[in-house]
């Protein structure tokens, strides 16, 4: 009897020295400060995306504006949440740890503050101002297997009619399509004539 008295004091003695015991140890333990990633803002336009729709002989070109993507570095300093194991220790004995562990949460998220550092262009692109018809450009269509090079340019709405700039009863063909305004960029459509 009197061990079974011991042993039942010594584990309330136990969960009297835990209980705490992570949250004070958060309390207690130094700041951490890491750079993260804030909020992200669009710079300066560097080009424009194009794409080509087309229904048979007729193309409808797309631009997008593309401009650089410019992120926003912050610094977060907060405490370290510390010794999670000894709450879980305390969870049997009445709920304690639970109540440990929320408490080193709090301490966690009261510690914690943002400053920003400065902003700084990722050398990614990002879409901006939405897409709009590529309208009065000037585009070069080009097949190789037909010795085709030509050409031609789109309306106000960003149209153009292939049979204005084709030869007479040209057939199937595979086009490479270039922007005059960046003749990096290469489309690619695939032109079957109406029977």
């Amino acid at each position: 009897m009197k061990r079974m008295g011991f042993h039942i004091l010594c584990v309330f003695i136990l969960v009297f020295c835990l209980s705490g015991c992570s949250s004070v140890l958060t309390y207690l333990g130094p700041v951490q400060h890491e750079l993260a990633d804030g909020e992200t803002f669009t710079g300066d336009l560097v080009e424009y995306d194009y794409e080509v729709y087309g229904d048979n002989s007729r193309l409808h070109f797309m631009k997008t504006p593309m401009c650089k993507k410019i992120v926003e570095k912050v610094r977060v300093s907060k405490k370290q949440r510390r010794g999670l194991y000894l709450a879980v220790l305390e969870l049997p004995f009445f709920g304690l740890g639970l109540l440990d562990m929320l408490r080193s949460y709090a301490i966690v998220e009261e510690s914690r503050r943002v400053e920003p550092v400065g902003r700084f262009e990722t050398g990614e692109q990002l879409a901006c101002n939405g897409r709009e018809p590529a309208a009065n450009e000037i585009f070069i269509i080009k097949d190789n297997v037909k010795d085709l090079n030509v050409t031609a340019e789109t309306d106000s709405k960003g149209n153009l009619d292939l049979k204005t700039v084709l030869p007479e009863n040209f057939g199937p063909a595979s086009f490479e399509i270039f922007p005059e305004a960046d003749l990096q960029q290469q489309l690619t459509y695939t032109y079957l004539p109406a029977e």
